[in-house]
């Protein structure tokens, strides 16, 4: 999948919405699970790690 994009120049534009989908579903995530629960799962920095 990664070498389509690439050869048709979507990755640039497929990344960052990629990232937003994601941060979409962890913070709802979050909101069901509960803080508790979304501590043990989520890696304390996933923001930091899903910029660099």
């Amino acid at each position: 999948m990664d070498w389509e994009l690439c050869s048709q120049h979507l990755i640039s534009g497929y990344i960052p919405v990629f990232i937003r989908d994601f941060e979409k579903i962890t913070d709802n995530y979050r909101q069901v699970v509960g803080p508790t629960v979304a501590v043990m799962v989520i890696h304390p920095d996933l923001e930091s790690r899903m910029y660099t």
